[in-house]
């Protein structure tokens, strides 16, 4: 079993954060259906560019429970994978864990 990293949007990541954490990801990338694994660890960075560059920064250590499609043209994408919420976690751009 391999593990995975992706990218999150910072101006998505902020914004899906201050509605809650959902224990998913949703990218219009089909690797996240053909290259995952149930019980597969997807490592989440989003960064901020600053006066000295791109700082990339661990928001999210996602344990993958599950796979779906969504339904229409999801904003995000099509695709989706489920987090367990006892394995997962997800981090602030301060380093605190939100949970």
């Amino acid at each position: 079993m391999m593990s995975t990293l992706i990218y999150w949007k910072y101006d998505n990541y902020r914004s899906d954060v201050s509605r809650g954490l959902r224990f998913n990801f949703n990218s219009r990338q089909n690797r996240l259906h053909t290259k995952t694994e149930i019980g597969e660890d997807v490592f989440v960075v989003s960064g901020i560019r600053r006066e000295s560059g791109l700082e990339i920064y661990l928001v999210a250590h996602l344990v993958i429970s599950g796979k779906s499609l969504n339904l229409g043209n999801n904003k995000y994408g099509r695709y989706r994978i489920l987090a367990d919420r006892t394995r997962s976690r997800y981090f602030s751009i301060d380093g605190e864990a939100l949970m």
